[in-house]
């Protein structure tokens, strides 16, 4: 008897502000590499004197952790996407600390060949709310994509419409329904931007304009170039200019990795 298959080809990750703002409808993030969840189970094991068995397990809050990488393609950044809510009060990451985000990942049928294209919503949905980013990173390397690596945590986690879950409300949505509809219908996606998937040869060191002028805001508070257009690297690189600048690629750089880490750290009360 031939052994049956367990072939899941096709998931879809989904996030949306968990407050009202733009972001209030889930989006497909596009450009996803890798997608993992942890549930770790807080027990607490109490012991009694006059005998070796346990005496209670007293069960804690659950930590749940998600950790995302996809692709620099010229669409939006998960960072961007788990942090735009109605308390995101600027662009920087203190003014974004306080968001939480909705994600949700969809699995589809062995028969699919795009989230969407032969049934709107997956055969089960996982969904997980009031997520906070705690780190993210970008990475640079030399020989393979750009990335960005995003990690969320929380202690809301539930499956939708799956048949192995009992009833209850879902997180972002009512008892037992699904809605994270599948956006690759089409089965064309492909990256947005100039360059598509950003490698090695579409990292700008120069952008032409003058290195020491230091007029019209072109200069950070810390003495570096302020522009969108041109990479700054800490001045601690060999080779790079006293503006962060490598304009004249003196310094031989083999990766760039940029990293946060956010620090959350859980806070409880009394009676609850």
């Amino acid at each position: 008897m031939a052994n049956k298959r367990i072939y899941y080809a096709v998931q879809q990750v989904a996030i949306k502000g968990d407050q009202t703002g733009p972001w209030v409808t889930a989006h497909a993030v596009k450009g996803v590499q890798s997608v993992g969840m942890t549930t770790t189970f807080n027990l607490d094991q109490v012991f009694e004197l006059g005998q070796l068995a346990i005496y209670e397990n007293i069960e804690g809050i659950p930590d749940v952790e998600v950790t995302l990488t996809k692709v620099l393609d010229g669409r939006p950044l998960m960072w961007h996407m788990a942090t735009q809510d109605n308390t995101t009060t600027s662009p920087t990451l203190a003014g974004r600390s306080n968001s939480k985000a909705y994600v949700g990942i969809s699995i589809y049928n062995d028969t699919s060949n795009s989230a969407g294209a032969d049934t709107n919503f997956g055969i089960s949905e996982v969904e997980m709310s009031g997520m906070f980013v705690s780190s993210l990173a970008y990475n640079i390397p030399l020989e393979d994509n750009m990335t960005e690596d995003v990690t969320l945590v929380g202690n809301n986690k539930i499956w939708a419409s799956d048949p192995r879950v009992a009833g209850g409300a879902t997180v972002w949505s009512t008892a037992s329904v699904r809605d994270i509809p599948g956006a690759f219908a089409l089965n064309n996606d492909a990256p947005d931007g100039t360059g598509g998937v950003q490698r090695r040869e579409n990292l700008v060191f120069t952008s032409g304009i003058p290195e020491m002028t230091g007029e019209n805001g072109l200069f950070d508070d810390n003495g570096q170039v302020n522009n969108a257009d041109q990479t700054v690297v800490p001045l601690e690189v060999f080779g790079v200019s006293s503006s962060g600048t490598n304009e004249a690629f003196n310094a031989h750089l083999s990766s760039i990795t940029v990293s946060a880490d956010l620090g959350r750290e859980e806070l409880f009360e009394l009676g609850r």
